[in-house]
């Protein structure tokens, strides 16, 4: 996306100089930087916890991976739909755009159906009530 506003290519609706095309810009690798972080850590947890032997099924850490796929689900989807928005109708929503938006909001907003994001919700407040140590990621 970053590199269709710097070219030539880019819509005519798209102008650079405007404060709303990057505070647009900045929403869009905001979510993309939260995600980012979460998986990183999330994943070093993980790491952290086989190297020492210790089990995944640990309240804090389920919550963590029950709150890493919903995270990712809602924020990568979210992402995206600011990239639509922001490339209009004839690229971001166009099969055959230069720019495969369509496609990845699809496979997105499918992330939160075939496991739903609810169910994984509804898991994580009821270990919430039930974890003592409350370990934040």
């Amino acid at each position: 996306m970053v590199a269709l506003v710097r070219s030539s290519r880019r819509p005519s609706t798209i102008d650079i100089r405007s404060e709303l095309v990057n505070e647009r810009l900045a929403r869009i690798r905001m979510d993309l930087e939260l995600v980012s972080a979460y998986v990183h850590r999330v994943r070093d947890e993980v790491v952290e916890l086989r190297v020492t032997g210790q089990s995944l099924q640990q309240m804090s850490a389920q919550i963590h991976l029950n709150t890493l796929k919903v995270t990712a689900a809602e924020l990568t989807y979210q992402a995206v739909d600011r990239m639509v928005q922001l490339a209009g109708l004839r690229i971001g929503y166009n099969r055959q755009s230069v720019l495969p938006l369509e496609r990845c909001l699809r496979d997105l907003r499918s992330a939160s159906l075939n496991y739903a994001n609810d169910r994984l919700l509804v898991v994580s407040g009821s270990l919430t009530l039930m974890d003592r140590s409350v370990r934040l990621a």
